[in-house]
């Protein structure tokens, strides 16, 4: 499980704030636009748009619709799963262009915050491929939109799960929403725990 409070041994390896760093902001934006709209193209050879096809207004109203209950349902699923790891407050706001579920007393082990940012795409995916396969064909691209969104609005969680596959398996990560920070092991310093019954320190 998760800690409620970096040990004394870990010291601070990098930090990603979107906030100041615009460049990695902007390219992760134009990767999620590209991204979109090769799932277009793999749609449409999944489902072709014809002369025949009929833009109904309810399929419009219930894309806009389901694109703001997936941003929502989105950050509760990341939320849900800190959670699980971690029984402290979960943290929620909007950032300009994004949503964002923290926990700024929280530090996740790295398997841990790999469940965390894969949940969302996961699950909700699972729930609108299921979506798209019984529907009925008219709906296809009503759903295939939001599971476009789905898969394409998560480059942000991609590229940390990328970022931490290069990490030692003890790195901890402090999630706030907007900003994250990987710590990892001092090798100067040696954490301890004094215990009453014990006369010796337990070596970390």
């Amino acid at each position: 499980m998760g800690l409620t409070k970096l040990p004394s041994n870990y010291r601070l390896a990098r930090e990603i704030d979107m906030r100041k760093d615009k460049k990695m902001a902007f390219w992760l934006n134009v990767a999620g636009t590209l991204l979109f709209f090769a799932l277009c193209i793999v749609g449409y050879l999944l489902h072709p748009i014809d002369s025949t096809f009929d833009f109904q207004f309810i399929y419009i109203i219930v894309v806009i619709g389901g694109l703001i209950a997936y941003i929502i349902l989105h950050e509760l699923t990341h939320a849900l799963f800190m959670r699980i790891f971690i029984h402290t407050r979960v943290t929620f706001g909007f950032h300009v262009y994004a949503a964002y579920a923290g926990m700024r007393n929280g530090y996740f082990r790295r398997l841990e915050y790999i469940i965390i940012a894969l949940a969302p795409v996961v699950i909700l995916g699972i729930i609108l491929g299921l979506l798209n396969i019984f529907l009925p064909a008219g709906w296809f691209w009503t759903i295939f939109i939001i599971q476009g969104q789905n898969i394409a609005g998560a480059v942000g969680d991609y590229y940390v799960i990328y970022l931490l596959t290069k990490t030692s398996s003890k790195t901890l990560i402090n999630d706030d929403g907007m900003s994250m920070r990987y710590y990892e092991v001092d090798p100067n310093k040696i954490d301890y725990d004094e215990r009453e019954d014990d006369d010796f320190f337990d070596l970390q």
